[in-house]
């Protein structure tokens, strides 16, 4: 899974390179469909900086092209797909709180707590 990872960020970072900025804009609309499609939960324990670095760009210009394509901050966007996850999780399994929210992610339960009341 991580040399696949590595592959697909760096095929989306020549990708990135060549294009203009509508293209870009439309290549990250596909790029995260394929996070959907190509990663597993440890797409939940990702930061921006991880994601902004395996294409050799600024956090900062990242959640822009981010925030262009989604309409929704990258911070945004990960929680969503956090507390969707968590969700799942309550549902079928016994898993306990603190770990559910370790393992999709969040640094306590108490921001679990705040995200998921949003």
């Amino acid at each position: 899974t991580l040399l696949s990872t590595k592959l697909f960020a760096l095929f989306l970072h020549s990708i990135l390179l060549s294009m203009s900025d509508f293209q870009i804009t439309y290549i990250s609309v596909i790029s995260i469909r394929c996070f959907h499609n190509f990663f597993d939960t440890t797409l939940l324990l990702i930061k921006i900086s991880d994601i902004s670095g395996k294409f050799y760009i600024s956090p900062y210009y990242f959640s822009r092209i981010f925030k262009d394509a989604t309409n929704f901050t990258f911070v945004k966007y990960l929680n969503s797909l956090r507390v969707k996850e968590s969700q799942k999780l309550l549902l079928n399994t016994n898993m306990k709180i603190k770990t559910m929210c370790k393992k999709v992610g969040f640094g306590s339960v108490s921001q679990y707590n705040r995200v998921f009341k949003k």
